[in-house]
């Protein structure tokens, strides 16, 4: 009985981490999470990704059914930037790229200290996906999608993206 208890939960264990990703069994996974929207958000990248051959793609919606990829086709990576901010209370990595007049962002933040240097509160870690329209401004609305991840996992993988692609990674002081 015991034994088909723990057979039982490794098995849920082990799907509940499969299915937090939409990236393939053969690929190198830079960032995935389930939403609170129980969509999937992932950035999936094939193991020869270089600066002249594979590919990286934004993947999501659910295992069952991919709802947009980005390239479509499995070659090359869409024109991203990456942005990073560290300091002594808090690091911040986001990749943001262009789809049209929509702006896709995958934020990571990490709380380092509960407060900052003037002893307020610092926001919790998070990671999130935000989708704006370019078109509007922020009093026009131009958030069209914003959703948390459930769990914090790990922050987005901004620097083994840039060994692999050449992409520069934008350092941003406080």
């Amino acid at each position: 009985m015991q034994n088909t208890t723990y057979l039982l939960l490794m098995f849920l264990f082990t799907n509940t981490a499969f299915a937090a990703s939409l990236c393939k069994p053969e690929e190198t996974v830079f960032f995935s999470c389930q939403l609170m929207n129980q969509k999937i958000v992932s950035v999936c990248g094939s193991k020869d990704l270089s600066r002249n051959q594979g590919y990286m793609q934004y993947r999501f919606g659910k295992v069952s059914k991919v709802e947009l990829q980005i390239p479509k086709e499995n070659q090359g990576f869409p024109n991203i930037s990456m942005s990073r901010r560290v300091d002594p209370y808090s690091e911040y990595y986001g990749m943001s790229f262009n789809v049209g007049a929509f702006v896709y962002e995958i934020t990571s933040y990490r709380q380092r200290q509960l407060n900052n240097k003037d002893g307020y509160p610092t926001s919790p870690s998070s990671d999130s996906l935000g989708v704006r329209d370019s078109r509007k401004s922020m009093r026009e609305g131009d958030i069209v999608f914003s959703n948390e991840c459930q769990q914090i996992g790990q922050a987005i993988r901004l620097q083994d993206i840039s060994q692999k692609t050449g992409i520069t990674i934008n350092d941003f002081k406080m």
